[in-house]
């Protein structure tokens, strides 16, 4: 029974990460649906299901390669499922998530120190160390630490996008409605083209971090709980993805469209504005701060595991803690340094072609080999398994 219980925690944690690895402050400022699910006719509804839908298959296929050949960084993970090209397609993708990495935590601390400005009038460079601070202290602590905060600050953002939106779509019902109708009116062929291929690149984008998921697919232990997981994972994420797009569509005949931050707009037009507009940038802020802590650890695992490759147990475990701090301390600084002096528009060039490199390095190969399958190793008991987790 403590068993069944353990797992069943290890799928809603695993789901969670997922959640808070995907939903960073773009997505709480409600910017990100509008630029991936809107001005493709139906698929204003169609995107936040099929996105969390593909990305819930993928997923699955990584997991499953990882518990069964028992890699759970992910440069260990590419240069075994792409042998005999590893040489190019681990580069390709390490080229991925280290751009995913800089854009995506850079972004933490510049939309999660002007947030903390905005609420509490505190010195911008003063937030922006407290976060790094923040993020430092839960990546040192492993992967346990991680999949903690992870279900705690989950919790913490559904909890706040379920009280912004579900009453302001109760209110704008009718509006809905009506703009989904001259949606469909105004659709055409090339609206459900583009609209699924948008929906492709996104899921293909989401992907890209996979290395902030392997480092936690150890805890899932068995193919039955990755399925678990990633279903529990994909309602959750397409529920409420689904939630935003709809909220923002009662006010798309109002230009909400042409915001900066969306999520503010359907408070401040619709119901609860003294009481939720705070909440919106607590979501923001804990949405970033999330998105960057699971990212840098997947990095430090990454880093960590190959520094200690080819050492013995008892010296791993003695350097591990301190060399985790070190890596985290470097990318910390990395990227609040892109923050600082404003580089984050030239590394968003290459940022936006990650969905596109994703797709064809890890989606597409990924989707195959799990289709027709690959040839299993030597059986590793779930105790084993375990034992390999930070």
């Amino acid at each position: 029974m403590k068993s069944k219980i353990s797992a069943n925690s290890s799928c809603f944690t695993f789901a969670f990460i997922w959640f808070t690895t995907q939903f960073g402050g773009g997505f709480a400022s409600g910017r990100q649906v509008i630029d991936f699910c809107f001005g493709y006719g139906p698929f204003v509804v169609i995107t936040p299901v099929l996105t969390q839908i593909i990305q819930g298959v993928i997923l699955y296929f990584i997991c499953k390669y990882a518990i069964e050949f028992k890699m759970f960084d992910y440069r260990s993970w590419t240069n075994s499922f792409y042998s005999p090209y590893d040489k190019i397609m681990s580069n390709c993708y390490e080229l991925c998530y280290n751009l995913v990495l800089a854009i995506a935590t850079a972004i933490a601390f510049a939309t999660g120190g002007a947030t903390i400005t905005q609420l509490l009038g505190t010195p911008y460079y003063l937030n922006t160390a407290i976060i790094g601070f923040l993020m430092l202290f839960l990546t040192i602590y492993g992967a346990n630490l991680v999949r903690k905060a992870a279900t705690g600050i989950s919790i913490l953002i559904i909890a706040g996008l379920l009280i912004i939106f579900i009453p302001n779509i109760i209110y704008f019902r009718s509006n809905i409605g009506s703009n989904f109708n001259i949606f469909l009116s105004q659709t055409t062929s090339q609206h459900l083209t583009g609209g699924f291929w948008k929906a492709l690149i996104y899921a293909s984008l989401q992907i890209a971090p996979m290395g902030a998921y392997l480092p936690h697919a150890a805890a899932l232990g068995e193919k039955i709980n990755i399925k678990k997981a990633v279903i529990l994972g994909t309602l959750i994420n397409a529920s409420l993805m689904l939630m935003v797009s709809l909220g923002i569509l009662g006010l798309h005949d109002k230009g909400i469209a042409g915001t900066v931050v969306p999520t503010l707009t359907v408070v401040t037009e619709g119901i609860g504005k003294q009481f939720l507009t705070p909440i919106v940038s607590i979501l923001i802020f804990l949405g970033s701060v999330s998105t960057g802590v699971n990212l840098i650890f997947g990095i430090v695992k990454r880093v960590v595991s190959w520094l200690e490759r080819n050492e013995e147990k008892s010296i791993k475990e003695s350097k591990q803690k301190s060399r985790s701090m070190l890596v985290a301390i470097v990318y910390i600084i990395l990227t609040w340094s892109i923050a600082q002096f404003g580089l984050i528009p030239l590394i968003a060039k290459g940022y936006s072609m990650v969905g596109y490199l994703t797709l064809f390095v890890v989606v597409i190969p990924v989707l195959i080999r799990g289709i027709l399958g690959w040839k299993k190793p030597v059986e590793t008991s779930l105790e084993e398994i375990k034992n390999l987790e930070v």
